[in-house]
């Protein structure tokens, strides 16, 4: 996902990196390597999980609300946002007070990438699990929710769908959206743009 990001923004150094929900700090990590000398920020919950990351990335900026990341880093101040496997944990009404708020603290030309997860409600209902799904996605859904917050969808896909299509089709998506991004100029007063991903199972 952050290999994707890179494709659709340009990161200077400082550039900050925002991770929601990050869980064991897997792509903190990552963003802390593929993108020049960033500053990373979290939302997250769990007290023992804040105390391990600002053990383990220094001066990370922890909080539990977005609204504390934007009074930290004020309108447009983060360039890259991402999160896995959090926003079905929301209810619409939830995320799309989420979503405005992110979209007003992403820079211009900034990248959201997101990861959620496609599935019935039967099917789930079956699979243990610890905590709720409260929303299900799809494809169509996922980026009709972000155009009505403001954001610019370049690339939505489902890895892992119904379709079974498999690796191929997501690599096809892939390049015929980088070839299409490069042969348009940047509008100048576009959105941001919004890279997301719908998974029925495993991500990029």
């Amino acid at each position: 996902m952050i290999t994707l990001g890179r494709l659709f923004g340009r990161f200077a150094p400082a550039s900050v990196f925002l991770d929601i929900g990050p869980g064991n700090g897997t792509a903190l990590a990552a963003a802390s390597y593929m993108l020049p000398r960033p500053r990373l920020a979290c939302i997250e919950y769990n007290e023992r999980t804040i105390a391990l990351f600002r053990e383990k990335f220094g001066d990370i900026f922890v909080s539990q609300s977005a609204q504390n990341v934007f009074d930290a880093f004020g309108p447009e101040g983060i360039h890259f946002i991402y999160s896995a496997h959090c926003f079905e944990h929301f209810t619409i009404d939830e995320l799309r007070q989420m979503l405005t708020c992110l979209r007003t603290m992403l820079a211009h030309n900034g990248v959201l990438a997101l990861e959620v997860p496609q599935a019935s409600i039967d099917k789930l209902r079956k699979l243990p699990a610890t905590v709720p799904h409260l929303i299900f996605f799809s494809s169509r859904g996922l980026k009709a929710l972000l155009k009505s917050c403001g954001f610019k969808v370049e690339l939505c896909v489902e890895t892992l769908g119904r379709s079974k299509a498999g690796n191929a089709y997501v690599q096809e998506q892939l390049r015929e959206t980088i070839q299409g991004s490069r042969r348009r100029s940047r509008d100048t007063s576009a959105p941001s743009t919004s890279v997301t991903g719908s998974a029925a199972g495993r991500g990029w």
